[in-house]
């Protein structure tokens, strides 16, 4: 059986966008994403308008995404947004060789 992940949450007040250097902004605003195709790393630009957050509450986590990847988490959710989404354009990726181990 592959490990899955189920929340429940609710959805709270507007909060509007993060600002620049908040940890709310370090943590949502990712403009890169990173893929490992076979021997290599694909780095990706994406670029997108701020996503607008609201507050949000955990009515139910079951997670064994996380456990499965071997990151152990304690406790709740410290810290738990929500955001209806942005549109985002995906530029094309840069390729690197991964380092071996």
């Amino acid at each position: 059986m592959q490990p899955s992940c189920r929340v429940r949450y609710d959805v709270g007040d507007h909060l509007g966008v993060a600002t620049p250097g908040s940890l709310e902004h370090f943590l949502v605003e990712r403009y890169r994403l990173h893929v490992q195709r076979g021997p290599t790393l694909w780095t990706i630009q994406v670029a997108h308008a701020p996503y607008p957050l609201h507050r949000a509450r955990v009515d139910l986590l079951a997670d064994q995404l996380v456990p499965a990847a071997g990151i152990h988490v304690r406790g709740e959710p410290a810290f738990v947004h929500f955001s209806p989404g942005v549109d985002v354009a995906v530029c094309a990726p840069r390729v690197r060789p991964t380092v071996a181990h």
